[in-house]
């Protein structure tokens, strides 16, 4: 019999109520279509992550914690990064690591079981620490009656906070995403999709989730779709034709991507890691939208044209310059003093000269070497191609020089006649901007060591036309930079207006404005390095040291096929040397800004120091802190290698492919840290999206091996 006496109970516990609480109730009969899947374990999602836990003693958080709030909050005891094996079963999250004593794992059959984050609505928190490098962060407050291993401190009071960097971008969005729904997070019912060419903005219903699975909804909201219907309302837009229309005949493509701040993140994967299909591709940016203090954090969506690296400029008088052809082949270089010869092969990229021992040089097949494919399939096959031997050639290139530095390219000469002088009509000399001048004489084959004056003439005309491209087009790009770094802050060094004497007369700044369309973060983030159309996927100056100690050293870096390469800049020479070790980026992690800066020793980073305007010999200026100028590689050592050609059944061939390591590393294996300290916060965060890119290829790649990866060890059942 009922009793009645019983007070009834509350809302919000009844809201609160899951699992085996609702199953005689009339939210048991409902159908749960946000049931997430789980193994014969009970394991929703299970991968190797990075966890800084920290804890925070008599203070409660925000419910949008992050990276901005982090630099705020005091007396925050923050622990060493590590990495964990992370495990989602159904109500709590788990973090396992090997045990300090040899062979403990071995004698009880699963790994020692450090932490357990319960997953409680209203309770725990989930939010996005940095969305460039996509960290999320885990926050709740401290229960005084949980078990030990749920605590990170012997305060009772307090919160626990546990920031969680991902392998791939993308795995920690499909993470952030399962983590948000489970705690109750709700789509809203429109998304707008701003299209920063034209300056217009388009709202789109979006399905419920609550009574609509996923996969039937994606139908609606997929990426083609949404381009489509954003294609059908553009037409009507005034200057449609002449700006979208004259793109997209010329090759380029309309995608979407979620911004925020001055970052961009293309969605352009339709899979996850494991090949399955990621529905949520494009919602999974709703949950990013989240509050924050700071006035440019707003997340929004963006169509926008998926553009490549430029290749051509226009001049101040309106004369458009195309890009010249690259120049590669064999010469001699003559030392100045022994004029002696020394045979190297010479290989220009982006604006680069690489020199490379003539033994490893990768020059191209000659024709007709090889069988040609179907006439169809050749184009790809040749690009495809020379982009890898291309990155093959900076891999192995002993020295690089920037073309800019190169003030002049002429012809040797010499007041000597017959022999000698026929020498120096084969002869070109590159006079560098400290005075060094380096000759070399052309040489048309390796192994018969002829020589042509023909080719000489070449090589000046060409290397010519290539210092004054490219010495316009990084100034072109500082430019740029700069101007995209208004949205965040005013200029450092005010624009002069020559017709206004009087700077009083003239109407002042605009104000930043993070919503500014800012058409030229395509060319930051452009699609070459999605697609990977260049065998240079990113170069720049940065300052680098391997390990958390020592000084910076001043490198050219180079992010090639899943690599770093570095190249030592001194004082008082333009040629700089290649350094020994080259970063593979297989089993890598890239963090960056306050989560990086965080592992530095103490009394290298203080938050609370005055950034001093800097200038820098391209143009480009910056006064960014610290932090924003940071982010780390923490990776394992293992051997460069490109990996062998994969040539698929239809012959074509594939990117450059990392060689898969045959070892799978413990958790506790010994890692190393490399730092990098860029220029601007938008260099930066360029970095850290190519690299991410990069390793987002490479797990791809590598999907058996990841696999073991993820399933290394057994686990304590809970």
């Amino acid at each position: 019999m009922p009793d009645y006496d019983v007070s009834p109970v509350s809302p919000s516990e009844v809201l609160g109520r899951n699992g085996s609480d609702v199953e005689d109730t009339s939210a048991g009969a409902t159908p749960d279509v946000q049931a997430i899947p789980t193994d014969y374990n009970g394991i929703v999602l299970r991968d190797r992550m990075l966890v800084r836990p920290s804890f925070l003693r008599d203070a409660a958080l925000s419910a949008h914690f992050d990276e901005a709030e982090n630099r705020t909050t005091r007396n925050m005891l923050h622990n060493d990064w590590k990495e964990y094996m992370v495990v989602w079963r159904r109500n709590h999250i788990e973090l396992h690591e090997d045990y300090s004593t040899p062979g403990k794992e071995w004698l009880t059959g699963h790994k020692q079981l450090s932490f357990i984050i319960p997953i409680r609505r209203n309770k725990l928190n989930v939010t996005v620490y940095s969305f460039v490098d996509m960290t999320f962060c885990l926050s709740y407050a401290n229960d005084p009656s949980s078990r030990s291993r749920q605590v990170l401190h012997l305060d009772k009071n307090g919160t626990n906070v546990f920031v969680f960097k991902v392998k791939t971008r993308s795995r920690a969005m499909d993470w952030y995403w399962a983590l948000w729904r489970k705690l109750g997070g709700e789509l809203p019912l429109l998304v707008e999709i701003r299209n920063p060419i034209l300056d217009t903005r388009l709202k789109v219903e979006l399905p419920d989730l609550s009574i609509m699975p996923i996969e039937r909804a994606a139908t609606i909201v997929s990426r083609d779709n949404l381009i489509a219907l954003c294609m059908k309302s553009l037409r009507n837009a005034d200057d449609f034709k002449s700006v979208v229309e004259r793109a997209l005949d010329k090759g380029d493509r309309l995608e979407l991507a979620w911004r925020m701040d001055t970052n961009l993140d293309w969605i352009w994967l339709d899979e996850d890691v494991r090949g399955d299909p990621r529905y949520w591709a494009v919602l999974c940016g709703l949950a990013l939208k989240q509050a924050s203090r700071i006035p440019f954090s707003d997340t929004h969506l963006e169509i926008r044209l998926g553009r490549h690296y430029p290749e051509h400029l226009r001049t101040a008088d309106g004369r458009r310059i195309d890009e010249p052809l690259s120049i590669e082949g064999y010469v001699d270089r003559i030392r100045p003093n022994t004029q002696l010869k020394h045979p190297v092969y010479l290989s220009t990229h982006d604006g680069f000269l690489f020199f490379v021992n003539q033994n490893v040089a990768q020059p191209p097949q000659p024709p007709g070497y090889v069988q040609l494919p179907p006439q169809d399939a050749y184009a790809s096959i040749l690009r495809r191609s020379e982009v890898r031997r291309g990155a093959r050639q900076v891999m192995a290139a002993h020295a690089v020089c920037d073309l800019r530095s190169v003030v002049a390219v002429r012809r040797a000469f010499q007041v000597t006649g017959d022999r000698p002088h026929m020498k120096m009509r084969r002869s070109f000399e590159l006079l560098l901007e400290n005075g060094h001048v380096m000759r070399f004489e052309v040489s048309l084959f390796m192994t018969l060591r002829t020589h042509s004056c023909k080719n000489a003439i070449e090589w000046v005309t060409r290397l010519r036309a290539l210092l004054l491209y490219w010495r316009m087009r990084k100034r072109n790009d500082a430019q740029e930079e700069m101007e995209l770094a208004r949205a965040r802050r005013p200029l450092i060094t005010p624009h002069l207006h020559p017709y206004h004497h009087d700077e009083t007369d003239r109407a002042p700044e605009p104000p930043p404005d993070a919503s500014a369309p800012l058409p030229a973060l395509g060319s930051l983030f452009n699609w070459c390095v999605i697609d990977g159309c260049k065998p240079v996927i990113r170069a720049g100056r940065v300052f680098m040291r391997r390990g958390l100690n020592g000084p910076y050293k001043e490198v050219r870096l180079f992010l090639i096929a899943g690599h770093l390469v570095s190249f030592r800049m001194r004082r008082g020479t333009l040629v700089h040397r290649a350094m020994k070790r080259k970063l593979n980026l297989v089993d890598a992690y890239v963090v960056s800004g306050y989560f990086a800066a965080l592992s530095l020793p103490r009394g290298q980073f203080s938050p609370g120091d005055e950034s001093l305007p800097r200038r820098y010999q391209d143009g480009l200026e910056s006064d960014d802190p610290e932090d924003d100028l940071l982010f780390m590689v923490w990776y394992r050592k293992q051997q460069p290698s490109l990996g062998p050609a994969n040539i698929s059944e239809e012959g074509v061939i594939e990117p450059p492919a990392v060689a898969v390591p045959a070892n799978i590393p413990a958790l506790s294996a010994k890692a190393t840290v490399a730092v990098f300290r860029t220029r601007s916060k938008l260099e930066r965060d360029a970095w850290c999206w190519s690299i991410n890119c990069e390793m987002e290829k490479i797990v791809r790649e590598q999907k058996e091996r990841e696999e073991r990866l993820r399933n290394t060890g057994s686990l304590k059942s809970t």
